[in-house]
C-alpha cells in the first residue's frame, strides 16, 4: 500500500475520500490540494 496519497480537490469529495481511506485503515500521509476558499 502506498505511504503517501495526494488527493486533488479539497471540497466535500476530497474530504470524503480522505475519510474513506482512514475508515478502511489507511494510516499513511494524506495531502489534500485545492483552491477552495474554505478548509474542508
Amino acid at each position: 500500500m502506498p505511504r503517501d496519497v495526494l488527493i486533488v480537490g479539497a471540497s466535500s469529495a476530497g474530504l470524503a475520500t480522505a475519510e474513506a481511506l482512514r475508515n478502511k485503515g489507511y494510516d499513511g500521509r494524506l495531502t489534500l490540494v485545492g483552491d477552495e476558499a474554505r478548509l474542508p
